[in-house]
C-alpha cells in the first residue's frame, strides 16, 4: 500500500526534475568550452562544475518560490 502512495510522488519528481536537469545539461555543454579556454584544465571538470552549479541554482530558486501549501503533501 505505502508503493502505491509512493509511486505518485516519484511521477511528480520526475516531471519536475527531468527539466532542471536538461537545462543543467545544457548549460555544462555549451558553457564548458568558455570555462576551457579561460583555465587550461580538462574538459570534463568545466562541464561538472557548470552542471553542478547550474543543478543547485535551480534547486535554490525552486525552494525559494516553492508555494507553502505544496508543501503540506496529501499523498503522504
Amino acid at each position: 500500500m505505502a508503493m502505491l502512495r509512493l509511486i505518485p510522488i516519484w511521477i511528480c519528481q520526475c516531471l519536475l526534475f527531468l527539466p532542471g536537469i536538461g537545462i543543467a545539461q545544457l548549460c555544462a555543454e555549451l558553457g564548458s568550452h568558455l570555462v576551457v579556454r579561460a583555465f587550461p584544465i580538462d574538459e570534463t571538470l568545466p562541464k561538472a562544475v557548470i552542471f553542478f552549479g547550474t543543478a543547485a541554482l535551480l534547486g535554490w530558486i525552486g525552494n525559494r518560490h516553492w508555494p507553502e501549501h505544496w508543501r503540506r503533501n496529501p499523498l503522504l
